[in-house]
């Protein structure tokens, strides 16, 4: 981390070695040394000002990336101009490590807005894909940065558009609704662009509330046309964004609990739980991924099961059912470690997950400490009257 600080002027001889450290051919060496001029401080500015000026590519771009994990306007001025320079530079590679740079770490100023703003515009995408991070760092330290992205939202990249879209809809979802733009992206077919929407919107506070057939249509689209699992995914939680109160995507949803296998299929049971609670398909092809012979599938089950509201779980038709299938992943466990998600959801229900006391009580006196102390923990809350006996 760069910080000023007073050095013995002992530091100081060591420099020039370091200086020439910052170029050598192992990556580890550079990293430390690079980090030993930070260290040091201001006596070490004109050596990394010289570097990041006469240095290789490599050198410059490692020297300006290492300035990505200090906090946020701590660099002094002799730095930023370094970075400015970098930003300008004929190589593509360096203009995007020293924009990325200067967002992360300057003060949020109009000459670094310009900056990002002006790179939206490069020839190259990795630069204009630096350029919108900078923006985007910027744009949460100052509400000058506002401006830049309502601009951006009209760029030729579509990237651009969706990262812009994305971050004025975080901030203002009354006022600056981007489904126009998102469902552009869509309907162009960049799955970069639909894999990083639809991250975002998964993990958005907004929900998408308005949910046009359109919208949905152009999810659903992207979803069957991406073959990357993680993509698809990542699709399927922009569902997930969809109000409750929207029942558009149901009908596409409950089609592909039937036609999906493996890890996704969990993924869409949740979703349609969470629209229609009481659905016994969902929940039956839940419960079926939960005793897959395929271990991601399991996993994925016992993942979305975290998700699910307790209220849900607790109603008895589905405690009839889950109970015993975790009692399964414990009695399968013969001797090795329990996903941590089965003690997870067991403590989660409390009493309710009663049923699985005598598989836990075996735990308990396992082999492994893992599975030990987590049976305990799970113990003291589906049977706290008896823990709480055996311990007096």
């Amino acid at each position: 981390m760069y910080r000023v600080q007073h050095t013995p002027l002992d530091s100081e001889r060591f420099i020039p070695f370091l200086a020439e450290a910052v170029e050598d051919e192992n990556y580890h060496v550079r990293m430390l040394a690079v980090s030993a001029l930070l260290m040091i401080g201001d006596p070490a500015m004109p050596a990394i000002l010289e570097k990041l000026k006469t240095g290789s590519d490599d050198t410059r771009i490692f020297i300006a990336r290492s300035f990505t994990g200090n906090s946020a306007g701590t660099t002094n001025n002799k730095i930023a101009g370094g970075l400015f320079d970098l930003a300008d530079d004929s190589s593509a590679r360096v203009r995007s490590a020293g924009i990325g740079a200067l967002g992360i770490i300057y003060q949020a100023t109009p000459e670094v807005i310009t900056v990002a703003s002006r790179a939206m515009q490069d020839t190259d995408s990795e630069v204009r894909n630096s350029a919108i991070h900078a923006l985007s760092a910027l744009f949460h330290r100052t509400d000058e940065a506002i401006p830049a992205l309502r601009k951006a939202l009209n760029a030729e990249d579509r990237y651009v558009r969706v990262c812009a879209a994305r971050l004025l809809y975080q901030r203002f979802p009354e006022k600056e609704p981007p489904e126009g733009v998102f469902l552009e992206a869509l309907q162009n077919g960049d799955d970069r662009a639909v894999s990083f929407l639809a991250m975002n919107l998964g993990t958005s506070h907004n929900p998408v509330g308005s949910a046009t057939s359109a919208f949905v249509d152009e999810l659903a689209g992207a979803f069957n046309r991406i073959e990357d699992t993680h993509t698809r995914i990542y699709t399927l939680n922009a569902f997930s964004a969809l109000t409750p109160e929207s029942k558009t995507a149901l009908p596409f949803l409950k089609e592909k609990l039937h036609t999906e296998r493996g890890r996704i299929n969990p993924y869409i049971a949740e979703i349609v739980i969470r629209f229609e609670p009481e659905s016994v398909e969902a929940w039956d092809h839940l419960f079926k991924s939960l005793k897959s012979d395929d271990y991601n599938e399991r996993d994925s089950a016992l993942e979305v099961i975290t998700k699910i509201d307790r209220s849900h779980l607790l109603r008895e038709d589905c405690i009839s059912k889950l109970v015993p299938a975790l009692i399964g992943h414990i009695n399968k466990s013969e001797g090795n470690p329990v996903n941590y998600r089965v003690f997870q959801i067991l403590g989660d229900l409390g009493p309710a997950a009663r049923e699985a006391e005598l598989a836990l009580r075996r735990l308990a006196a396992d082999n492994d400490g893992h599975n030990r102390k987590a049976a305990k923990e799970v113990l003291e809350n589906i049977c706290p009257d008896e823990e709480q006996d055996a311990a007096k």
